[in-house]
């Protein structure tokens, strides 16, 4: 801009909702779903995917698989305690705000700067940056993140360290 004229930058905004991705992930693979037409997670679709992973489990001949959720409401109703119970899986519920013991809050991180760094403008673009996750996170990654989130729970138990 001239001397004496306040400069003016115009950038492109995306104004949308929040997007719901349901997600799990074992120390090699990653298994997702991203809500459309701007569902929010609900109970009912919770079961659903509840049962789509456990074909995902006996498709990737995954065994003594536990089931870690944190305590939204919807993780503790019957619906999907009955669900987990019926198809064979294990589940614990995390203590209140512990984020540095979910290594899905880690992916969760890499996958917001992942879609941020492409810039998408449109929701179709978002989505399509959102699905390129599958080629992006190696098994490597995903190891490391479960390897961090184990090493922060026994420094915890121990008492060598406190998470604030």
């Amino acid at each position: 801009a001239a001397v004496g004229i306040t400069p003016v930058v115009v950038v492109p905004q995306l104004k949308s909702r929040s997007i719901t991705v349901i997600a799990a992930m074992t120390n090699n693979l990653l298994n997702y779903r991203i809500l459309d037409n701007y569902q929010s997670g609900n109970t009912e679709r919770f079961a659903h995917y509840i049962d789509d992973l456990a074909a995902w489990r006996d498709a990737n001949d995954i065994h003594n698989a536990i089931v870690v959720l944190d305590n939204v409401p919807i993780h503790h109703s019957q619906e999907v305690t009955g669900i987990l119970q019926d198809l064979g899986f294990e589940w614990h519920y995390l203590p209140p705000y512990t984020p540095y013991f979910q290594p899905i809050e880690n992916l969760f991180s890499q996958w917001k700067n992942l879609v941020k760094r492409q810039n998408p403008q449109t929701l179709p673009e978002i989505y399509a940056a959102m699905n390129q996750i599958q080629e992006t996170i190696t098994a490597d990654q995903l190891n490391n993140y479960v390897v961090k989130s184990r090493s922060n729970c026994q420094l915890y138990l121990t008492g060598t360290r406190q998470f604030e």
